[in-house]
């Protein structure tokens, strides 16, 4: 889990103590929204935000089941409108997204890449004997740093490769391989 993530965790209580038993979901919007300008980066107030909205999903699913009165449960609409808000202000972030940070389906595209990294690098390394679950670790740990631009996300991927090929677990060849099929297949993430 990231430091963002573990951030938003660390909030949450505080926040929902905020509203006390009367639900009132507005100060804890102010609340959340007063925190999401702690972190200078629009992707940073993603991640924060969508964790958060993890959280109170979950809350929500654990209350609606005991809920003797969904319709009028001051608990129900307090989730329902933090759920509501919290998307809306998701949804105004992701369009002033800029070009350097990931947005979500470049997020998607960078998990899709991973899987098809390890693949690729098996079928590669065939006959050979490598250490699947370190190339396994390195990729997962690249998936959780995607709160960083993609130039630097970009570099750090190159870095891991080239670590990867002066340790012995790739060949340069494989490496350079590995490198043609990320830019190709997925130029957008490289440029």
């Amino acid at each position: 889990m990231n430091i963002i993530k573990k951030q938003a965790n660390q909030f949450w209580p505080n926040a929902q103590r905020e509203a006390g038993f009367s639900y009132n979901y507005e100060p804890v919007i102010s609340t959340i929204r007063s925190k999401i300008i702690d972190y200078h980066r629009i992707a940073h107030q993603i991640i924060f935000l969508n964790e958060l909205l993890i959280i109170i999903k979950r809350s929500y699913e654990v209350h609606l089941p005991n809920c003797t009165n969904p319709e009028k449960c001051p608990q129900n609409a307090f989730y329902e409108n933090l759920l509501f808000f919290i998307n809306e202000d998701i949804q105004h972030l992701n369009m002033q997204i800029p070009k350097s940070d990931f947005t979500k389906a470049e997020t998607f595209e960078v998990n899709q890449f991973s899987i098809e990294l390890i693949d690729r690098i098996k079928l590669l390394q065939l006959g050979h004997e490598i250490i699947h679950e370190d190339v396994i670790n390195e990729i997962n740990e690249l998936k959780e740093l995607l709160f960083l631009n993609k130039k630097n996300w970009v570099q750090l991927l190159s870095g891991k490769l080239l670590e990867m090929v002066a340790s012995g677990i790739i060949s340069e060849i494989t490496a350079k391989e590995l490198i043609h099929f990320g830019t190709k297949t997925y130029h957008d993430l490289f440029v």
